[in-house]
């Protein structure tokens, strides 16, 4: 009988265990801040011209993170889209209404007709940012979307300051203007907009 339930306790430690680490990882604040800081010095010369200081471009970022995925690494959102002159662009729906999951394959959803699905830390979406195999364009950070829902975020920072720096150093003449422009404005949300740097990151001081 004791052996029933040990083996039934195990198995059950084994699952949850399991499960913990399907659920990627949740990135603190002060861990963000100090990744986005190590990156955010090799934006081009327009950003300082722009007046744009650069602890205030990283707490809008990180602000976005906190307001998008909660800081959750592995975060799938699917979101339904709306028809406008343009085409598909991503409901404007808050966060929590969202049909939220957490990948437990290492691969994400793809994208059905009507609905988008944004990825990981910073919520990038597909096929804008990047690829879920079903799409492949046009991809602006040319990489796979299980890249932005692993515990590395790397790929994440680096999608970020590739959508910054395309913006600040060709504006609307970007290739891309139209899906820049958007990831832009929900990262720059109005939540976050107000965000100063020093009572944000208070306490990691």
């Amino acid at each position: 009988m004791f052996g029933v339930s040990m083996r039934a306790l195990v198995v059950f430690a084994l699952g949850v265990l399991g499960f913990s680490l399907a659920e990627g990882r949740v990135v603190t604040k002060c861990e963000l801040r100090q990744r986005l800081f190590q990156v955010i010095a090799t934006l081009p010369q327009s950003a300082q011209q722009s007046g744009l200081k650069a602890d205030d471009i990283v707490a809008k970022i990180v602000c976005h993170a906190e307001q998008g995925s909660n800081f959750t690494t592995s975060l799938i959102t699917q979101v339904a889209a709306e028809k406008g002159q343009h085409g598909a662009v991503a409901s404007t729906e808050p966060p929590h209404a969202r049909n939220r999951r957490h990948s437990n394959q290492g691969q994400s959803s793809g994208e059905n007709d009507g609905v988008w699905a944004m990825y990981g830390l910073f919520q990038l979406s597909s096929p804008q940012f990047c690829s879920s195999g079903e799409n492949a364009t046009p991809n602006i950070c040319q990489t796979s979307c299980s890249n932005f829902i692993d515990d590395d975020i790397t790929d994440d920072i680096s999608c970020v300051l590739k959508i910054l720096t395309d913006l600040l150093e060709n504006g609307f003449r970007s290739e891309h203007w139209n899906e820049l422009k958007k990831m832009i404005k929900v990262m720059f949300q109005e939540k976050c907009r107000a965000v100063q740097a020093k009572e944000y990151f208070a306490a990691c001081q």
